[in-house]
This record gives structure tokens, C-alpha cells and sequence, in this order.
């Protein structure tokens, strides 16, 4: 008898440990029920930050105000941060701290014991510089321009008499392969009505003076001749039947 009672209150507290954490289990879906489903429903977007992007999470409920401000969903066609256009430039301004791109690096260092007297900018790879300007402490805007050179190699300079650097104002080129060197400007494109030829050049495509065959003929075929505007072949001389008569 007390054996079977003792399984009895066993299975007993089996039970109510069972249904303990059935409970436990329930009230803990619903509290991370709704932070689930709020994740969910998030969007990543990329959000712009003056010269910067940067990828955040939003909801759904504020998804457009971000649109409205050109702010952009993030997928696969869409990377974040966007490509940056061929030619386009980007301005930046640094004070009192260090800044890094993915465009520039403007590096504040001291120099022979003066604070903030030299600044080391350096264009990252696809960009160069287009101009400097810098900006001494209690001084107006612009006190020196130093010269930039190809743009592409970092660019060092020292503040003159101690002077200490406030500002460093730098612009930024996007950089891409220039398809046409034949051509003035830079192509990134090739321009309508060219074709590149052999040599690497951009020329305007041959004329095609036999339009009725295959290929651009530039010159008549060997055994064409042009009729009506059409390459034909020049047809055979006529036999003569009776070669003991003058003429054929």
C-alpha cells in the first residue's frame, strides 16, 4: 500500500511540475511574442549622414519619413553605402579630431611639440583630392591652399610660425577609368556613335560600303562590284560562240 501511494504522490508532482512550466513556457511567448514580430518587421535601410551613410533598422510605421529624406531599403541591387557616381565630388571639414572615409583620411598630428600643426590627408583608392584649404586658430577662412599635385598620393602639410590648424576643408574626387583616352575629357562611357578599335581607342565605326552583305565591308571584295548601291558580283565576260567573226 505505501508503494502504491508513493508512486501515486510521485506521478502527482509530476504532473504539477509538468504544468508549471507549460505556464512558465506560455507567459514567456507572450513577452517575447511582440519583440519578435516588432523585429520582424523591421527594414534595413541606408541612412544618410552628411557626406556619410550609414545602415540602421527601422520599422515600418517610420519607413517613409527615412524615403522621404532619401534615405533607401537596403537589398542586394542596393548596397549601403551606395556606389558613388563617376566625376562626383564629396567636401569634407574636420576640427578637432581625426576623420576616415571610405573616401579620405584628414589626420591631425603635432609637430616638434606644436599641437595640431601638421595634417596628413590621404585619398582612399577610386578618389582624389581637388583641393585643400586650411584654417589657422583665430584666423579667417582659407589661409592656405596647398597644392594637391596628381591627387592621388597623400598630401602633408606643416602650419608655418607655430601656428595651430583649426580647420581642414578637403574635396574629394570620384575616380573611374577613363574608356576614351583619345577623346578630350574623361569618358566612362562610351560615347554614342564610337566603337573601341583594336589599339584601345575610341573611333567612330567603319563605313559599311557593302550594306548587303555580312560584316563591315570598308572596301569592295575582291570580284564586287557596287550596283545600285549593292555589292554584286562582277559578272563573267561573255563567251563568244563564233570567234572566226570580229567581235564577240
Amino acid at each position: 500500500m505505501y508503494s502504491i501511494q508513493g508512486r501515486r504522490r510521485a506521478h502527482g508532482k509530476s504532473l504539477s511540475t509538468l504544468m508549471i512550466a507549460v505556464i512558465l513556457a506560455t507567459q514567456l511567448a507572450m513577452l517575447v511574442g511582440p519583440s519578435v514580430a516588432h523585429a520582424t518587421n523591421n527594414v534595413t535601410i541606408c541612412h544618410k549622414n552628411g557626406n556619410s551613410w550609414q545602415q540602421q533598422s527601422v520599422s515600418q510605421s517610420s519607413l517613409s519619413g527615412h524615403l522621404n529624406h532619401g534615405d533607401f531599403v537596403v537589398d542586394a541591387q542596393h548596397p549601403c553605402p551606395p556606389a558613388d557616381t563617376c566625376g562626383a565630388q564629396f567636401s569634407y571639414t574636420k576640427d578637432d579630431h581625426d576623420f576616415e572615409d571610405h573616401r579620405v583620411d584628414i589626420d591631425l598630428k603635432d609637430y616638434q611639440g606644436d599641437n595640431d600643426r601638421q595634417v596628413v590627408i590621404t585619398p582612399k583608392s577610386g578618389y582624389k583630392l581637388i583641393s585643400i584649404g586650411i584654417d589657422y586658430e583665430d584666423s579667417d577662412a582659407n589661409e592656405a591652399t596647398p597644392s594637391v599635385g596628381s591627387g592621388l598620393s597623400a598630401v602633408t602639410y606643416t602650419a608655418p610660425n607655430n601656428e595651430s590648424i583649426d580647420h581642414v576643408t578637403v574635396v574629394v574626387e570620384k575616380v573611374c577609368p577613363d574608356l576614351c583616352p583619345n577623346i578630350p575629357d574623361s569618358q566612362y562611357t562610351i560615347p554614342e556613335g564610337y566603337i573601341v578599335n583594336e589599339e584601345g581607342q575610341c573611333v567612330p565605326p567603319p563605313t559599311d560600303v557593302c550594306p548587303n552583305i555580312n560584316g563591315a565591308q570598308e572596301t569592295v571584295p575582291e570580284g564586287y562590284q557596287i550596283t545600285d548601291g549593292q555589292c554584286v558580283v562582277i559578272p563573267p565576260p561573255p563567251v563568244d560562240v563564233c570567234p572566226n567573226l570580229d567581235g564577240a
